[in-house]
């Protein structure tokens, strides 16, 4: 008798092509955002809401890096964890999630390229509440 296998048949491989496309590319750098008109938006918002906050002062520094990753081992487990209790999966992003943490230490940051005050262009901002981005601000978010 010969089967399938001996005679070098197979099943096909079901492959599926899928796709993900943006509405807006993803950018290398800031000045390439600068010149997107749905990226400069956005960062002109995020300095509005900087500067009506009055979330600034000068000549802070930073020098800590936190950044909290979780192993790909532990989201398997987890995953599994629900598959097998038939417990439900929700994933939410808040938008504004870093944008209202009090600092607890002095950061400063040059003025965003863009945004530079032209009456005072070498001043630095001094932020009070954290921003979308700096490295201190995963600490400051609860």
């Amino acid at each position: 008798m010969v089967t399938r296998a001996k005679a070098g048949i197979s099943k096909p491989l079901a492959r599926m092509n899928c796709h993900a496309t943006t509405t807006s590319p993803i950018l290398r750098s800031h000045l390439h955002a600068l010149r997107d008109p749905n990226w400069h938006m956005a960062m002109v918002d995020e300095y509005n809401a900087l500067i009506s906050n009055e979330t600034q002062q000068q000549r802070i520094d930073c020098d800590e890096t936190f950044s909290p990753v979780f192993k790909p081992d532990t989201i398997r487990t987890v995953l599994s964890l629900a598959v097998t209790r038939d417990w439900h999966i929700h994933q939410l992003d808040v938008k504004n999630a870093f944008l209202h943490g009090q600092l607890s230490e002095t950061v400063s940051m040059h003025q965003p390229p863009g945004f530079v005050d032209s009456a005072h262009p070498d001043y630095v901002c001094h932020l009070q509440h954290s921003l979308y981005g700096l490295k201190q601000a995963p600490r400051a978010w609860f």
